[in-house]
């Protein structure tokens, strides 16, 4: 979803937005001033950035740009921080595949190397860090919320934990129990239509209460973006919002 539906969102009743951090924030552009655009039209809080790293900003591998990446962290997670965000969502597959016949141990050191950057950064700013797990198809590095828990908890910094995308859980045919598992670090929450990455409607209503369910039983009550594909937003945002209202309190 672009800046440009903005109006449309706040429209559709949603409360807050999570742009990208590379398009929205534009860490490495020193001459951009994001808050203008951030805080237009509808008002709108950005309290949740995706997208935290471009796809040649190495975090594992062998051409790792640790001055490149030492600056970009910092100057997203401040950026992050002036716009009033809460968390930033690390997905960014591009980044973090791990390349062919690359020690999967080595990418593991590096990844952990990483995340105590972020933190450092969180922890200075202010905003908190949540690990995604992407699913085989998109990346072959950290596939499972087990796995990103692992991590997070690895890492020992209260500002990192992870996201449950249920889009994620559904391609890989996981079980919502690792969720559940997670809570001590599950810090924000994805959801879409069961549907590829549509957004939610009717029809997702029984399991977008079961997954509801398991969120609560987690003691969840942080923020729950709609990370999907609008066809558009004006036509589909208040019955996407319906449907998420009406499975929270149904589970």
């Amino acid at each position: 979803m672009g800046l440009d539906e903005i109006e449309e969102v706040a429209k559709a009743g949603f409360d807050y937005l999570e742009p990208a951090v590379v398009s929205a924030l534009k860490p490495e552009d020193p001459a951009a001033d994001v808050l203008p655009v951030l805080q237009a039209h509808s008002g709108l809080p950005a309290l949740a950035f995706n997208l935290f790293l471009p796809a040649d900003l190495k975090i594992v591998g062998e051409t790792i740009d640790r001055p490149r990446l030492e600056h970009y962290v910092q100057e997203a997670f401040r950026r992050a921080s002036l716009a009033g965000a809460r968390v930033i969502v690390l997905g960014s597959g591009g980044a973090r595949r791990i390349p062919d016949g690359f020690p999967r141990f080595e990418a593991e050191r590096q990844l952990s190397e990483c995340l105590k950057l972020c933190a450092a950064a969180s922890e200075r700013f202010g905003v908190r860090l949540a690990i995604e797990a992407l699913n085989l198809r998109e990346c072959n590095f950290v596939n499972s919320v087990a796995e990103a828990a692992e991590f997070a908890r690895r890492c020992g910094s209260p500002s990192v934990g992870v996201v449950s995308d249920l889009y994620h859980i559904l391609m890989d045919s996981q079980t919502f129990e690792e969720t559940l598992e997670a809570h001590d670090v599950l810090m924000h929450v994805h959801v879409s239509s069961a549907t590829e990455r549509q957004a939610p409607q009717d029809g997702d209503l029984a399991l977008l209460t079961k997954y509801f369910q398991v969120l609560k039983r987690a003691g969840y009550d942080g923020l729950i973006s709609v990370e999907a594909q609008w066809r558009s937003v004006a036509e589909q945002g208040a019955a996407a919002r319906a449907v998420l209202e009406e499975a929270w309190a149904s589970a």
